[in-house]
This record gives structure tokens, C-alpha cells and sequence, in this order.
């Protein structure tokens, strides 16, 4: 999944900065016949926070830009969500984080039972002429990816996801059709959205699929629980040095040592993560620029370094590390790189590895 960020920060919905405690999902699609993510989503003059580790130069080389104004990052609109799903410019897909996740997003209106504004994440997807049943189907399965990180990172059950349109039905939002006017004519639906989303979810964690995972110090420290998740491998990657990944019985099933790393460049300790000793998950670091952007090196990796590998906020062991990335773990470069540093995309979060830990999927 591609997952970029261009937090909408002159909209009035994010001014007003209201947070909520997810429990649901919703789903929309825009209504109107423009797939492009460039439509919506355009980092503002002169923004450089929120915008996941890249200059605005750098996401307008990826979204394209809207030359006639109308996108959502300004004031006077009364409308936004957490996120769009569409066609970057060169023609691929991707979701783009507009909202924090936990902000109280102002996209489904309300209902005679009240508002699921308040309880529930939502994302639009970018219509075409509902007439190309690739890019729906495409569309699709983004949003069930989407879905099912999001599941798994606040605990939401797949019943919990719906559209517009089931919103409007059970009195949470206003009169509207979103996607349920869409998807059927291309054999889709919520209920087989949400039934992919659980196939998704069971494949991230096959044996028990309502397994939660706590990260803390010590199983009897409650106090001292940083995260839970579904998802073992999100539990693991925001790990940090001291603590321990337990599960719902309180059994350890993954720890990451006070001192677990050991120092060293990229190439000289192959079985190390990439060298340095600081912990990971640095709040408030700043993601360096890329230097350069070749489309040849664009696609997917997986880390190949057997004790897991730094993400970091810039290009060299010295750089803050972000988080640490598992064996295996899959990551995304969208072609912008310093040198043998690429920048990558995982989990969410965007930083820098280097090549040499990497292996193309």
C-alpha cells in the first residue's frame, strides 16, 4: 500500500483540532468525476510539518499539481477527512493522510442518532465516471489495505467499517449514497469490502485474529505500556530498547534489549541493525530532504538484515532513528534517495535505510 501524508493544516477541520478515540470506520467516494488525488490534496504555500518526511516539492512531484486552486488545504471549507485514496500523476494509486488519525474529522454530517463525526476515521475514495472497472477494483483494494491497518492499529472489529451510506441508514450522517452508487456496478460491496478486510487481518496474524499485543517494560508494569496492537509486526516495530512485546496472557513473544544494538556501518556488521545505539521512536525529529528522486529504484523492498534495520530521519548512521524495522518487513520507495540512503515508507512513517540492508520484492 502506498501511504503518503499531506496533513491539511489551513483547513478549519484540522484548526479546530478536536480529537476523538476511533471505534469505526467510514467510507466514501467523492461524487464527482475526477480520480486524481491532486484535486483534493496539495501541500499549502510555504508548508513544511506534516507532510511525512518529504518537501512539498517532493509531493507535488508525486500528486501533481492543481492548477485551478480548488483542493482542501485552505480556509473556508466546512468539510474534510482523514485521508483520500486516488491516482497520484503518474497514474498509480495511493492513500494520502490528510487528518491525524485520532482528529475528529467533518465528512459524514449527522443523523437523528447523532454523529459518526465523533467516533469513526474516514477516507474518500476518488471517483472516475464509474464506468472503469480496473480503477475500481484497484480503488477497492486499497481501501480494504487501508482498512485493515487501521483495524489493526486501534483495535476496530470489520463490522465497525461502513459507508456513507450505511451511516445515512443507521441515523450517523446525512443522506448520501457514497460508494454503495459505485461499487455495485462492478460486482462490489461493504459486505465483501469488509470480508476482505478480514481476510487481510487473518493473514497478518493467521493463528488468533483478536490477539492483542501490549509493549511494556514488564507484564505487571501497566503503567508502563506504550502501544497494543492486532498486528504482531506493528507491535514489534514500535518496540524500544528496554521493553517487551507480550501477549494477551502475558506471555513475552518479542523484546528488544536496553542495549541491543551494536555499533557499526552499513556492510561491516551484516547480522546488526545498521549501527548506533539511540532509541528508536523519536518524537518531534525532523525527516531530512532527499537529495535526489530516480525512478528507477520507485517500488517495493523487504529488509534483509537479520536483527532488523533503523529507520531513520536521515541519510547516515548519525541520524535520529525513527523505528525499527523487523526482518522481512516490507517497505516502499517512492524514488527519492541521498545517495545509498533510500527514503522509504513503513507503517506510516517515512525516514532513511540503507540500500545495502534492502532487497527489491
Amino acid at each position: 500500500m502506498k501511504l503518503l501524508q499531506c496533513i491539511l493544516e489551513k483547513n478549519r477541520c484540522y484548526l479546530a483540532g478536536k480529537p476523538i478515540n476511533p471505534q469505526g470506520i467510514v467510507v466514501h467516494s467523492t461524487g464527482a468525476n475526477n480520480p486524481w488525488l491532486c484535486r483534493y490534496v496539495q501541500p499549502h504555500a510555504g508548508q513544511t510539518g506534516g507532510l511525512g518526511g518529504k518537501t512539498a516539492a517532493d509531493l507535488l512531484t508525486l500528486l501533481g499539481k492543481n492548477r485551478y486552486g480548488n483542493h482542501w488545504n485552505q480556509s473556508g471549507l466546512s468539510v474534510c477527512v482523514n485521508a483520500f485514496l486516488g491516482k497520484l500523476d503518474d497514474g498509480s494509486l495511493a492513500a494520502v493522510q490528510t487528518l491525524p488519525w485520532d482528529m475528529r474529522p467533518w465528512g459524514v454530517g449527522s443523523g437523528k442518532n447523532g454523529s459518526y463525526n465523533d467516533t469513526h476515521i474516514q477516507f474518500e475514495i476518488c471517483e472516475d465516471d464509474l464506468t472503469d472497472a480496473a480503477y475500481c477494483k484497484e480503488a477497492f483494494e486499497l481501501a480494504a489495505e487501508l482498512c485493515a491497518k487501521l483495524c489493526s492499529e486501534f483495535d476496530i472489529k470489520e463490522s465497525q467499517i461502513v459507508s456513507h451510506h450505511e451511516a445515512y441508514q443507521r441515523g450517523f450522517g446525512s443522506g448520501h449514497t457514497d460508494p454503495d452508487n459505485w461499487w455495485p456496478k462492478h460486482g462490489l460491496s461493504m459486505d465483501k469490502l469488509r470480508a476482505r478486510v478480514q481476510e487481510l487481518l487473518a493473514a497478518e496474524s493467521p493463528a488468533v485474529t483478536d490477539q492483542m499485543y501490549r509493549i511494556r517494560k514488564t507484564w505487571e508494569d501497566a503503567k508502563s505500556q506504550v502501544g497494543a496492537y492486532r498486528n504482531l509486526e506493528y507491535a514489534k516495530a514500535d518496540c524500544k530498547p528496554g521493553y517487551t512485546v507480550y501477549d494477551k496472557d502475558g506471555d513475552a513473544v518479542y523484546s528488544v534489549p536496553a542495549e541491543s544494538v551494536t555499533p557499526g556501518n552499513p556492510g561491516e556488521n551484516p547480522g546488526n541493525i545498521d549501527g548506533s545505539v539511540e532509541n528508536p521512536g523519536t518524537i518531534g525529529v525532523k525527516i531530512e530532504p532527499a537529495k535526489n528522486y530516480s525512478k528507477e529504484i520507485r517500488g517495493a523492498y523487504m529488509v534483509t538484515a537479520k536483527a532488523g534495520l533503523h529507520l531513520r530521519a536521515g541519510a547516515g548512521t548519525d541520524q535520529p532513528s525513527i523505528a525499527i524495522m523487523p526482518y522481512a518487513a516490507k517497505v516502499q520507495c517512492y524514488g527519492f534517495h541521498t545517495g545509498n540512503w533510500l527514503n522509504v515508507s513503513y507503517n506510516g512513517k517515512d525516514g532513511y535505510c540503507h540500500r545495502d540492508y534492502l532487497g527489491r520484492i
